[in-house]
């Protein structure tokens, strides 16, 4: 998966936050398989952007840090929604390898 995306979330005319353009940073090796299943633009887009609103929440709640500040702590979350086979399902929440009971 070799896409880099520089979305920019924007608020009337003020920038508010952009996720790193290198997905490797913050998406582990799974979740860029399945953002490759994706073939429309926009719907990955808003992929990308649920996966780096939720990494940013379970971050700040477990005190993690910022992709750009390095280490692999971004990564140790893991967000997947869909099946071996490409079905959609349900999201499931991992850190670490390790399902978490997150809704």
């Amino acid at each position: 998966m070799n896409r880099d995306c520089a979305i920019t979330v924007r608020h009337g005319n003020a920038r508010l936050r952009s996720w790193p353009a290198d997905l490797r940073t913050w998406l582990t090796a799974a979740e860029q398989e399945e953002l490759a299943n994706w073939r429309h633009a926009r719907r990955r887009d808003a992929w990308l952007a649920g996966r780096w609103l939720l990494k940013r929440m379970l971050n700040r709640a477990h005190g993690g840090m910022h992709p750009d500040a390095g280490g692999d702590g971004w990564r140790t979350w893991e967000v997947l929604s869909s099946d071996g086979q490409g079905h959609g399902r349900a999201p499931r929440v991992l850190r670490e390898g390790r399902a978490c009971s997150c809704h």
